[in-house]
């Protein structure tokens, strides 16, 4: 009884200290679906928004989805260091316009003071994604040289 009451305990210990990584295991990017209202949340807490820019019937918007976007080191950066929206195309032709946005997925980041500081075109693998908004921050301390301004 002893033992079967000690190797439920360490069963429940084991669980409860797996259940933080666990956790982090399913972390997932929170995307705002409006831009205004991303843009409005960016302002507030001055962090760089990046703007996840898709398009219907696009399979490598939805494979950055599911492979890239999905990957939880990436998932955590995103999620801790900028405000993410995602925008069809389509719902977004304004800003498709205006940056000259010809191909998808586009994934941009863009300060609260309207400087582009990355532009990633096409697909890229999580690692390649992770390594290029890790660069982010150094660029956005060195504005405005390293980027164009948006207004």
């Amino acid at each position: 009884m002893r033992r079967a009451l000690f190797a439920s305990g360490l069963a429940l210990a084991a669980v409860l200290l797996a259940a933080p990584s666990i956790a982090a295991a399913g972390e997932k990017v929170i995307w705002a679906d409006n831009l205004d209202e991303a843009w409005q949340l960016a302002q507030e807490h001055q962090r760089p928004m990046l703007v996840f820019v898709t398009r219907s019937n696009c399979k490598y918007c939805v494979r950055m989805k599911s492979q890239t976007y999905a990957n939880e080191q990436v998932a955590r950066e995103v999620n801790n260091r900028f405000v993410p929206v995602m925008v069809n195309s389509q719902t977004a032709q304004q800003l498709v316009t205006k940056l000259d946005i010809k191909s998808f997925p586009t994934t941009l980041v863009i300060t609260p003071d309207y400087y582009i500081v990355e532009q990633v075109k096409g697909y890229v693998s999580p690692t390649e994604l992770y390594r290029r908004l890790g660069t982010c921050e150094e660029r956005i301390a060195q504005l405005p040289a390293t980027a164009s301004k948006l207004k």
